[in-house]
């Protein structure tokens, strides 16, 4: 059943599904099944490749992915695009375009005016580097204060060595 799905075999799936009818736990299960060939049935051509309609139309299809992963990245390209957001149809195709011309380098016509990428990159100023002071605190306050350079017996050479630990 799963290689008759991903090969996109319509009747072998069919065939195999209605060979399933009868074989079921309960008469839920049973019902439900009916209803998905039922719809199945009335919806054959949703489960053909669309890479083959693109084919017939002359779409050169050589990089296109698989159905499953079409609409996984549709439902994220719509999840970027709306985001919560409610769109119009206007705005929806102005946002795509606006998109492309990112992607394409495109100019991008704008209220203000055209918008177009800068070809040079500006140059930024260059600020000197900010100099670090290399030299440590007792030297900047060395001999800034008179009273501590008193002699080593003096009272407050004393008191100073009693707040050592501290």
């Amino acid at each position: 059943m799963k290689r008759a799905l991903r090969n996109y075999q319509v009747e072998t799936l069919l065939l195999e599904l209605n060979s399933a009818v009868g074989t079921m736990d309960t008469p839920e299960k049973e019902e439900k099944l009916e209803h998905f060939l039922a719809f199945l049935t009335h919806h054959q051509e949703t489960i053909k490749d669309y890479r083959s309609w693109l084919q017939e139309k002359g779409v050169d299809t050589t990089a296109y992915r698989p159905m499953g992963s079409a609409e996984a990245m549709m439902n994220q390209l719509a999840k970027r695009l709306k985001n919560g957001r409610a769109w119009s149809k206007k705005g929806v195709m102005s946002m795509a375009r606006l998109w492309i011309g990112l992607k394409d380098d495109l100019s991008i016509q704008t209220i203000y005016g055209k918008w177009e990428k800068a070809t040079e990159k500006s140059k930024k100023e260059h600020r000197p580097k900010r100099k670090i002071p290399t030299k440590l605190v007792t030297e900047t306050v060395r001999q800034n204060m008179p009273y501590l350079n008193q002699a080593i017996g003096k009272p407050v050479h004393f008191a100073l060595q009693g707040l050592k630990g501290f």
